[in-house]
């Protein structure tokens, strides 16, 4: 037989199933073991390059074959165990699979190789020791090096709460209580060192919630690198030891590390033992008072009461000791509180125990609390209704002025001792603490046994047993100072122009109001007691201004910079008002991170459009300020404002100082505002000038300086002022000034008013002819001082004429300051101003009473000779017919002498008759000159 055939003869002859699969899930090789089982368990031969899934199998056996395949097709080499019923025998198979890939000379995986060993017998062999182990009422298992389970008994379930299924391959930390981990884990470590552990203790937490309590006995094996563990439900033995270990820390807390001192004296007051504490107290060793009587410590006044009190607890259980004094080691008295108790017959002590408590900073806090009591004019009182008993202490005997020897006080005596007004309240306030036992706090008037108002609070509290009040109890305090200062303050704040509040930030963000005077209503439009149930009200308020975010982050930055909290802002009112609100306020961190703040708040809305009017007014004014501080600084550096820049003609980047700013000053204003300023810091004297500047661009301007000053002490801290471009005003001035230099050498009066007719200008003509000063009439009403009544209402319709922007002109008759009245010629205009707007009016007028007397004169003159020529009219009528005849007489003698007559005598005759009727003319020229005579006369 040659060599080659070995392996076919081996494989085939072999017991165990061997098969190859492709990549396909073909069979392309198998040993006739594993065709042979395929036979007996499906009556069919399996054949090879077909699928190796064998069909009468169930889908569940295909999807689980083709995983394992898959993995090995993947490159895992591993084991599986399987099992089957061989149809035959009846009998079960135990097969143990391996899966190993195989790679060509390519390296690449072609194939899987299968071999399946039968351990039908180790397992049947395991399978009795598992029962066998699984039988057992403790866990038996087997953990890796890893921590994992490898193997886990039955009672597993019983003790932790998992089957051993739910366990395996999970780690054992993942059960361990947190607090035992460490310490297992280095249990393990000592054991895989070799060292000798007999047996740990540890909790597993079950999958209910419950704790299973493991006494675990392990032993490492070195060769499968395995532990190899028992754990026993030792719950029974750990509480117990748990029972004994809090016994042993509460005694040990009592007696050693507590604050009691625990001692135990023979009869005779010998220490036989001193807890650790009595050391700490009195300052000297444990074994120092196995050395010591208790009478060695002890004050000698209270040596007697030691004493006595050893030799009642010979016969006695128990015996409560008044308080006494031992002195420690620092020569100090502590005060004790001591309960003997008799354990002379209890073999474990064999002494006297005697329980004491070092009540030194009880007695002083005590002694303390008499005194804040009696400072505080604090007291206590306690109603019982078990046994109907009522206390009141010392202070409250006080507060009510009573007796305490011989009054007896009772509920319905307290409630008696309150104003009438507080009766009801504080009947019904007690009554409900009883029925429900809320607690009470409040504040009320009594009326002493003397008739003395006094407010009290009054502070109580119920306790109660079996759901029945027992007692209620609490203090009372007299606060009638503190309380009058608070309604002076309360009244004070509520008659101050703003609003006073208290203002509670919590940690959580929340806020609210903790007092607000009455101020709120007229400031905020709200009462006071709505504002602290909702003050959102408020921040509605703020919101609808439009400046929330600047209230909020200027109270942010308050709080951070633990400074003081200053904003203004907007605020509408409830009725659509708006309002410009000033705040200033205080923070004030208290212990539970709350903050208070105390604030006020003004309503500066007249202010705030006050001071954009002076803004406007400074602006169209041309006022400058100035300031100059002479303590906090060195050097001459003041500061300007930006008009006073604008005035001088500036650059913004220029530094001022003081010797700079005289130097704008020109001619005799330099010398006169060096030597004003000069006196304004030595001797505070304040100045007022008018000067004259040159600006940085070389324009000539008058200002108004005036500076003012600040003193502590009597010494210039300060010195201030203002500069007033006046140029165009002195120019006004000037020529102003020359008018009424003109007005003033006039003859005629020259008078100026108001638009209210008071008198603004009286030239020196109107002092003349009115009789007044100029002095006398500035201000006053021109109707008043020149118009008589007579004339009023024909002044009141000129006045009415000039408002309406006409002019009058006229006589009129005027009164002088003696009353004595004038004629008078008036010319009045109206006036206006630079916005030609009607500002006043002028009147120019002149006496005219000379004129009136000449013009009454020529008018009495006029109508004599009209009266005179009517008179000469007359008598030219009546003797222009008499002259009238001698006259053509005449004529006509004349005539016939021309004609030459023919005789003499008839010439005669002409002649004598000419001569009468000459003689008859003169005598009518006579008569006529007579009358006319007689005429003058009249």
């Amino acid at each position: 037989m040659s060599k080659s055939h070995f392996p076919n003869i081996f494989l085939d002859q072999n017991k165990d199933p061997i098969w190859m699969i492709d990549l396909d899930y073909r069979l392309i090789y198998a040993n006739q073991r594993y065709l042979d089982i395929v036979r007996n368990i499906t009556g069919k031969e399996q054949q090879l390059n077909e699928t190796a899934f064998i069909e009468d199998f169930d889908e569940n056996y295909t999807i689980k074959w083709r995983q394992y395949y898959r993995r090995a097709l993947h490159g895992e080499a591993f084991e599986i165990e399987e099992h089957y019923s061989l149809p035959d025998t009846n009998e079960i198979y135990y097969g143990q699979i391996s899966f190993e890939p195989l790679l060509g000379d390519d390296d690449k995986l072609f194939a899987i190789a299968c071999q399946s060993r039968d351990i039908s017998k180790i397992v049947k062999h395991k399978s009795e020791v598992n029962q066998l182990i699984d039988a057992s009422l403790d866990v038996f298992c087997t953990v890796n090096e890893q921590g994992r389970f490898v193997y886990i008994s039955g009672a597993a379930l019983d003790i932790w709460g998992n089957t051993p299924e739910e366990l395996l391959g999970k780690p054992y930390k993942d059960l361990i209580m947190p607090e035992d981990l460490l310490e297992t884990k280095q249990k393990l470590i000592y054991i895989q060192e070799g060292q000798t552990v007999t047996a740990f203790k540890n909790r597993y937490i079950k999958r209910n919630g419950d704790i299973a309590y493991n006494l675990w006995s392990v032993k490492w094996d070195p060769a499968s690198r395995l532990f190899y563990s028992t754990a026993r439900d030792g719950k029974e033995i750990m509480e117990q030891e748990e029972k004994v270990q809090q016994s042993e820390q509460r005694f040990k807390a009592l007696v050693q590390e507590g604050s009691d001192l625990i001692a135990i004296l023979d009869v005779h007051g010998n220490y036989k033992y001193a807890s650790p504490t009595n050391s700490s107290i009195v300052g000297i060793s444990q074994e120092e008072f196995l050395s010591k009587n208790i009478i060695d410590l002890i004050h000698p006044d209270d040596k007697e009461k030691i004493l006595t009190c050893l030799k009642k607890i010979k016969v006695e259980n128990k015996l409560v000791l008044d308080t006494f004094r031992i002195q420690n080691h620092k020569k100090e008295w502590r005060w004790i509180e001591t309960v003997f108790t008799n354990m002379l017959d209890n073999p474990a002590v064999e002494g006297i125990v005697a329980n004491s408590r070092d009540i030194t900073e009880e007695k002083i806090l005590i002694e303390l609390n008499q005194q804040t009591s009696q400072l505080g004019k604090i007291g206590s009182w306690e109603v019982g209704f078990l046994n109907d008993e009522i206390y009141w202490s010392e202070e409250v005997h006080k507060l009510h002025e009573t007796d305490p020897e011989n009054f007896t006080p009772s509920v319905s005596k307290a409630i008696d001792f309150y104003r009438q007004d507080f009766k009801v309240f504080v009947e019904t306030t007690i009554q409900k603490c009883i029925e429900t036992g809320e607690p009470f706090d409040f504040e009320a008037v009594i009326l002493t046994t003397t008739k003395k108002e006094l407010w009290v609070r009054v502070i109580g509290a119920a306790e109660f047993v079996d759901e029945k009040c027992k007692r209620i109890y609490g203090s009372t305090q007299n606060i009638n100072d503190k309380k009058e200062a608070e309604i002076r303050l309360n009244s004070l704040a509520d008659n101050l122009p703003g609003v006073v509040f208290q203002y509670l930030i919590f940690p959580d963000g929340s806020d609210n109001f903790k007092y607000i005077n009455k101020g709120s209503q007229e400031v905020w439009g709200f009462p006071a007691e709505d504002l602290i149930k909702n003050s959102r009200l408020i921040w509605d308020g703020i919101i609808a201004g439009g400046e929330i975010k600047k209230v909020r982050k200027s109270l942010a930055l308050s709080i951070k910079s633990k400074s003081k909290w200053t904003t203004r802002f907007k605020y509408i009112m409830p009725n659509g008002e708006v309002r410009i609100h000033l705040c200033n306020g205080t923070p004030i961190f208290l212990t539970d991170g709350t903050i208070l703040f105390n604030a006020v708040i003004l309503d500066v809305t007249q202010e705030t459009k006050d001071e954009k009017l002076l803004e406007l007014v400074t602006k169209i004014a041309r006022i400058g300020s100035w300031e100059l501080d002479l303590v906090n600084q060195t050097g001459d550096n003041m500061y300007w404002s930006p008009m006073l820049f604008e005035i001088l003609e500036i650059e913004d980047n220029y530094n001022p100082t003081l010797t700079g700013g005289i130097e704008f000053h020109i001619g005799e204003s330099r010398e006169r505002i060096k030597k004003a300023i000069e006196h304004l810091v030595e001797d505070g004297i304040e100045f007022d000038e008018e000067i004259l500047l040159r600006t940085a661009k070389g324009h000539k301007r008058w200002a108004r300086a005036i500076g003012k000053c600040d003193r502590v002490h009597n010494k210039r801290t300060r010195i201030y002022g203002s500069y007033q471009d006046i140029t165009e005003r002195k120019k006004s001035e000037l020529e102003n000034k020359f008018k009424a230099n003109l007005l003033s050498t006039i003859g005629q009066a020259a008078v100026a008013t108001n638009i209210e007719g008071e008198v603004t200008y009286w030239n020196r003509a109107a002092e003349t002819i009115y009789g007044w000063k100029m002095e006398e009439v500035l201000g006053k009403n021109i109707m008043e001082l020149t118009i008589p009544d007579t004339n009023a209402e024909q002044a009141t319709v000129v006045m009415e004429m000039l408002k309406k922007g006409q002019n009058w002109s006229g006589e009129f008759v005027v009164q002088r300051k003696d009353g004595s009245s004038f004629p008078a010629l008036i010319t009045n205009s109206p006036t206006y101003d630079e916005n030609n707007k009607l500002s006043g009016m002028i009147g120019i007028s002149s006496d005219i009473t000379q004129k009136v007397r000449y013009e009454k004169l020529l008018e009495k003159h006029t109508q004599e000779l009209e009266r005179s020529n009517l008179a000469l009219k007359k008598i030219a009528w009546t003797q222009s017919h008499v002259v009238r005849a001698p006259i053509a007489r005449i004529l006509a003698v004349i005539n016939l002498l021309e004609e030459q007559p023919e005789s003499f005598d008839e010439i005669s005759f002409w002649l004598k008759q000419l001569k009468i009727s000459t003689h008859e003319m003169d005598a009518i020229v006579k008569k006529i000159i007579t009358e006319t005579y007689s005429l003058d006369q009249e």
